[in-house]
């Protein structure tokens, strides 16, 4: 029967024209794409003229075809020209739209991963100028039960005590002398290594310095009948006291005691309540403290508010994006009907074409996010060089892998949810 005719011819025709649609949907952009005609065989007086083959679509197509091959003759031809009309409609509109995405991710990316360099750099040299989060210094030895009673404040963490001995710095009046723990003893407590000060010299605050006494001068420190003469250096960190080395500490006294308590905080310690319990310990003993950590933490929550501040206006600009990427979605299910309809005919469904658009725009998003990743990579080495290293001459680059992730799984899903509505409306398209 003719039925019989059809059926056995079906299987037939659906491998070639298989074949047809995936020879098109790879070679076709290529074979169709604009081609500038070169100068062999132009007149001389059409010398300098650019002439350019362009591809646009123009009319209806009407195909005529045989019955006796009812699918692979027409189907072949409506495939070409849909591909033909797809390969060059407006190409500019999507190009604008990832670029438009493109330039934001670019500028997150630069930024997060330009404020991550800094923010490393920065907290390295913080960490050299403050290695120490809370100095206790009193200006008598400490009691064993100032040191009990500080190790269990909540939120310290380690103490570590610090030998010296009352004195007197020429030009300063009273002033505690300290020598600095080994740095296998100080660091449970320090972020960095401390300054390590030579026998005949003395490390001063910077904040005693100027008044009389400048770096380099020679001062005399006494410490009961002992006097040394100690060149001065200037420098920070390990509280309200002059530091001098072990040997020199053992000529000043012979039986030094406890002058001061460094202090480590737990990680998610706020500085000024633990500030304040520390110098509920200190105040009733005379002893003074240097909050390191509150300076560190200073720097850290200046740097978040920028970086947030700065973001949070480059997100907006991807949200415009992302408002063009579902415009160009909406636009091209316009201009597209005829191929939905005709995709419906073949037996896709509805899911399998909101599927396609969905996938049309994360593909889009995509791009343009991993592109402008890179771009802004590129940029934010380039800012690092340029800006950070003449100021921090260690900055190096620092790539915040989860927050590029999330730029990319983020910009990946809005491209998603800005398909929404544009595959709703294509799924509506009647066979």
């Amino acid at each position: 029967s003719n039925d019989t005719v059809v059926a056995d011819k079906s299987p037939v025709e659906i491998l070639p024209f298989a074949d047809a649609c995936r020879f098109l949907t790879q070679d076709a952009p290529s074979l169709l794409r604009p081609r500038r005609l070169g100068r062999q065989g132009r007149p001389a007086w059409l010398f300098g003229v650019e002439a350019e083959v362009r591809r646009d679509p123009f009319g209806v197509v009407l195909i005529l075809a045989p019955s006796n091959y009812p699918l692979l003759l027409p189907g072949v031809q409506a495939v070409q020209a849909l591909a033909a009309g797809n390969a060059v409609r407006n190409p500019r509109r999507t190009a604008a739209t990832a670029a438009s995405l493109l330039i934001g991710v670019t500028l997150t990316t630069a930024v997060l991963t330009g404020m991550a360099s800094s923010r490393s750099a920065l907290g390295e040299e913080m960490d050299r100028q403050h290695p120490v989060d809370f100095a206790v210094t009193g200006q008598a030895p400490l009691s064993p039960d100032v040191v009990q009673r500080l190790s269990a404040v909540e939120d310290v963490d380690e103490v570590v005590s610090v030998p010296g001995v009352p004195a007197r710095v020429a030009g300063l009046g009273p002033l505690p002398v300290i020598a600095a723990p080994s740095a296998d003893a100080a660091a449970p407590v320090t972020h960095a290594d401390l300054p390590r000060p030579r026998p005949r010299q003395v490390l001063l605050p910077w904040d005693l310095l100027g008044d009389g006494i400048e770096e380099g001068d020679v001062v005399t420190v006494a410490a009961g009948a002992e006097t040394l003469r100690l060149r001065v250096v200037g420098g920070e960190g390990w509280g309200e006291a002059a530091l001098v080395a072990q040997t020199t500490l053992r000529r000043l006294s012979a039986q030094p005691g406890v002058q001061a308590l460094w202090v480590r905080a737990d990680d998610d310690a706020d500085p000024e309540d633990l500030a304040g319990s520390l110098e509920a310990v200190a105040a009733p003993v005379e002893a003074g403290i240097e909050n390191g950590l509150a300076r560190r933490s200073y720097v850290d929550v200046q740097l978040d508010v920028m970086t947030g501040g700065v973001v949070g206006l480059l997100a907006i600009a991807v949200v415009i994006a992302l408002v063009g990427i579902a415009n160009t979605l909406g636009l091209s299910v316009l201009e597209r009907g005829r191929e939905h309809a005709l995709l419906r005919a073949l037996g896709v469904t509805r899911r399998q074409l909101r599927r396609m658009l969905a996938t049309e725009a994360a593909l889009l998003a995509l791009v343009a996010t991993v592109l402008g990743t890179s771009l802004g990579t590129v940029f934010a080495w380039a800012g690092v060089q340029a800006l950070v290293v003449p100021a921090l001459e260690d900055a190096g680059l620092v790539l915040p892998w989860a927050q590029l992730g999330l730029v990319i799984a983020g910009a990946t899903v809005a491209g998603l949810l800005a398909a929404v509505l544009p595959a709703r409306r294509a799924a509506r398209t009647s066979p």
